[in-house]
């Protein structure tokens, strides 16, 4: 899933030898003084480049852990509302033309079949 990151951090990890392979030429060229001026800053933004891409990934990472647990969160809840589903459908229906006394047995089924769930 975090292949795009992975690859990025490959290919990063990938050029490192190249720019350090040229920061060592440059520093041995008898142009050094004029050319490490040039190399310099490349150095510093390649660094920044392997320290933004090593971030990236990390808040990456984070985000798809916080997607398992909201997927985790969802399904359990998914799970608890067909429970209360299948309760509700196993319940009689309630005659609002019925008396007093099988109402609030009606009722008292319904808070027992609820406090299972």
């Amino acid at each position: 899933m975090l292949r795009f990151p992975q690859e990025l951090q490959a290919q990063i990890e990938l050029r490192r030898p190249e720019v350090e392979q040229l920061t060592g030429q440059v520093r041995d060229d008898v142009r050094a003084d004029d050319l490490i001026g040039v190399t310099s800053p490349v150095e510093r933004r390649f660094e920044r480049v392997c320290v933004g891409a090593g971030a990236w990934q990390a808040r990456m990472q984070t985000a798809l852990v916080q997607c398992r647990q909201f997927d985790s969160t969802i399904e359990n809840l998914h799970d608890w509302l067909e429970r209360i589903d299948r309760h509700l459908r196993a319940v009689e229906p309630i005659d609002l033309s019925a008396c007093q006394a099988r109402l609030t047995e009606q009722l008292s089924q319904l808070q027992v079949a609820i406090s299972r769930v």
